[in-house]
């Protein structure tokens, strides 16, 4: 069970650091509010995947420091992180650059319900 809050950390801070690299690059120019892939608006989803990051980070360093708050907190950013990386496997996998983030999503994705299996199986005993 201390894996779970290094897992999470490590999974908010390669979220974080996609998003880094494709806002560095350039990618999305212009104005937040205004950035598009294809026909999508980019602002909600970067805020949702930020946010899930932020979760991760969060109840992984207050599981680390055994702070009450982070036991509720690591459920909502596993179930955070569960949703995002099955969404953005519909991304990943429609194009063949786009194939090594799937990487990424399938860990998170894994990850996740692995993480959400043992605490549900925790609180049925």
């Amino acid at each position: 069970r201390a894996i779970l809050p290094v897992f999470n950390i490590a999974m908010g801070i390669a979220i974080y650091g996609v998003w880094m690299m494709d806002i560095a690059s350039r990618k999305y120019r212009g104005a937040f509010f205004k950035w598009r892939e294809g026909e999508n608006v980019m602002w909600p989803h970067l805020i949702a995947e930020f946010l899930t990051a932020a979760a991760l980070i969060l109840s992984g360093v207050g599981t680390l420091l055994k702070s009450g708050w982070a036991e509720v907190l690591i459920v909502v950013a596993l179930g955070s992180l569960f949703y995002a990386s099955l969404d953005a496997l519909s991304w990943t996998l429609a194009d063949k650059k786009r194939w090594p983030y799937s990487v990424f999503m399938l860990i998170g994705l894994a990850g996740s319900l692995t993480f959400i299996t043992i605490i549900i199986t925790e609180l049925v005993r």
